[in-house]
């Protein structure tokens, strides 16, 4: 309704983070900064257990619609270019993305994934990969999940210098640079 009435006035419309019709878009490719992080997911995965992968858990944000998806798409893509995976063992998450959201559907999830040795987690955001990985280090088993944040925020830059760390990056954004591009 808003960029229709802009439209009719003809106004031009930038739309920053949040593609709106119409509008000139600036900024994230979702789908890009997801591939990046699955990608780099992907290489951890082959390198350190042998290319395989029993379950991903993705934590989304269903509510968020297709446009923010396109990031967890990505990160499943990037990650099937170095691990072979099925629909069957991506175990998809409503993360409501928060911490302690992503906590509590990843503990629920944890029992049932005992004979699992090697689960990747690509998430939303840096903070409910924050929130997984502090589930798995509750049940005991943070030594059995890999995980790639996305934004690269001041917490998950702190999870990344800690040397026993399962996040072992995260996808920067950059929206301190957003003004330089519009003007």
């Amino acid at each position: 309704v808003m960029m229709d009435r802009l439209r009719a006035a003809h106004i031009p419309v930038i739309a920053i983070d949040i593609p709106l019709p119409g509008a000139t878009f600036i900024g994230v490719d979702n789908y890009k900064a997801g591939l990046m992080g699955g990608q780099l997911a992907g290489l951890f995965v082959k390198q350190h257990w042998q290319g395989r992968v029993d379950y991903v858990i993705s934590l989304e944000l269903p509510r968020s619609g297709p446009v923010p998806a396109a990031r967890i798409q990505g990160q499943i893509d990037g990650l099937s270019e170095y691990v072979q995976l099925s629909e069957e063992h991506i175990i998809r998450l409503d993360s409501k993305n928060t911490f302690a959201e992503a906590y509590r559907v990843v503990t629920d999830v944890l029992p049932a994934l005992k004979s699992a040795h090697h689960i990747a987690v690509p998430g939303i955001n840096d903070e409910v990969i924050m929130g997984a990985l502090k589930a798995f280090e509750d049940s005991g088993i943070s030594q059995r999940v890999v995980c790639v944040g996305q934004g690269a925020d001041q917490d998950a830059r702190q999870e990344l210098s800690r040397p026993e760390s399962r996040m072992i990056g995260s996808v920067a954004f950059f929206p301190e640079h957003y003004g330089t591009m519009i003007i």
